[in-house]
């Protein structure tokens, strides 16, 4: 019974990458026949067989980090809305929304730009998060989470609507900031045991936030582009989902908010092309800078960087 609920689950996985590559195809050779461009129609399937290559290699690698311990079994719902103080749900929208964005910056740039299309390129965040789900609904470990959708769901509709609304512009996006935490050490089980496991599960070391950049979105704003205004979000002293009670320790659960300036890298243009796809590449990553902040006791703070407890 247990290999057939796992044979059930990768079924139900590769079901739905099958669909969206042959909806992806469709498109790419539908307008390559209509461009008669060669080296264009060379760049879209290019993106096809990465996109496609990128979704196969991070589900494997997840797969190794979070289930390999943890036994397959009937399909179920899990109500995991008040874990982790809602860090888990911000890393769910960070995760959509900049899986999104790159591939619709990518297709964009490969001449895939019509709305429908950009909808299409949109989806291969929330694509890749619904696979992570069924996995979750078939294992004892965890379960579906309609919360973790509706997460999925904001993060892809916000790169989405920018693709679209805006032209490949994004004067809002969503940033990740991750310091090594001490707390991790005392339940290596759920936070991870070595590094690379630490940044997935450790959720004690995330920070997660919202960037603005008024010169992306008013031209006639006398900021440069790169500069802007961040509200952060992080959780700490957590080492159960819930609480603490199991563990000896006097580590209190905290939240903490921030406002800080921001900088998106990717419009620092250089005279290297190399770097210049290096600093796009990152500009997913919360570069530290001064900070105010106020925890959930309402104890304010000025921080020259955001990863002081």
């Amino acid at each position: 019974m247990q290999n057939l609920c796992a044979f059930i689950t990768y079924i139900h996985i590769y079901i739905i990458r099958c669909v969206y590559m042959i909806l992806l195809l469709i498109s790419i050779n539908t307008q390559a026949q209509q461009l008669q461009e060669d080296s264009l129609r060379t760049k879209k399937n290019a993106l096809a067989i990465s996109s496609a290559t990128g979704l196969v290699g991070l589900n494997t690698a997840l797969y190794f980090a979070w289930y390999a311990n943890y036994n397959t079994g009937k399909f179920h719902t899990f109500n995991d809305n008040n874990e982790w103080q809602g860090a888990d749900k911000l890393g769910h929208t960070f995760t959509t929304f900049n899986l999104g964005k790159a591939i619709i910056n990518a297709s964009y740039n490969a001449g895939w730009q019509s709305p429908k299309q950009q909808l299409l390129a949109g989806s291969v965040g929330l694509l890749f998060m619904t696979s992570i789900e069924i996995q979750d609904g078939f294992s004892r470990g965890w379960g579906f989470s309609w919360g973790d959708v509706a997460a999925n769901t904001i993060g892809t509709a916000l790169a989405v609507w920018q693709g679209i609304a805006l032209k490949n512009n994004y004067p809002l996006q969503l940033k990740f900031l991750y310091i090594p935490s001490s707390i991790a050490q005392y339940n290596p089980k759920l936070l991870g045991s070595s590094a690379s496991e630490r940044v997935l599960k450790d959720y004690n070391a995330q920070s997660y936030w919202l960037c603005f950049y008024p010169k992306q979105l008013f031209a006639h704003s006398t900021l440069p582009a790169y500069l802007g205004v961040s509200l952060g979000y992080k959780a700490t002293g957590m080492l159960g989902a819930h609480n603490n009670d199991a563990f000896n320790t006097s580590y209190y659960r905290t939240q903490r908010y921030y406002l800080s300036v921001d900088i998106d890298v990717s419009k620092l243009k250089t005279k290297h092309k190399w770097l210049n796809k290096t600093l796009s590449a990152i500009s997913f990553i919360k570069i530290p800078l001064p900070a105010l902040s106020v925890d959930n006791k309402g104890v304010w703070r000025g921080q020259l960087l955001p990863w002081s407890q």
